[in-house]
């Protein structure tokens, strides 16, 4: 007797979590999840002074993109931050960061 809907038998049956996996990564749904989770790690990274001025951009192969307001604050963040908030981002748990990019942005792009 065959328990299968078709009447053929997979040979090969792929476990559930796997097949919704696979659905939630093509429909973005895991992109979305993953940049509401690294919005958040970025408030807990960044101090506290600075946040207002900065905005995530966009994080691709483990590079997080951030816009920057003014000159002054972006070279306050390369120079004095950047690796602290980088091992803040590293320990919150939201995948892989190699590196931080700084752009400028003028006040009105992050709103």
């Amino acid at each position: 007797m065959d328990n299968t809907v078709s009447g053929r038998r997979s040979r090969n049956p792929k476990k559930i979590g796997d097949v919704l996996g696979a659905y939630l990564e093509r429909s973005g749904f895991n992109e979305v999840r993953n940049a509401q989770r690294m919005a958040g790690a970025w408030k807990a990274s960044v101090p506290e002074k600075a946040y207002s001025g900065t905005r995530l951009v966009r994080i691709k192969d483990g590079v997080v993109h951030v816009g920057v307001t003014s000159s002054a604050l972006m070279y306050e963040l390369k120079g004095f931050y950047k690796q602290e908030i980088l091992d803040r981002l590293r320990k919150n748990d939201i995948g892989y960061v190699r590196d931080l990019r700084f752009k400028m942005e003028s006040p009105t792009e992050n709103e």
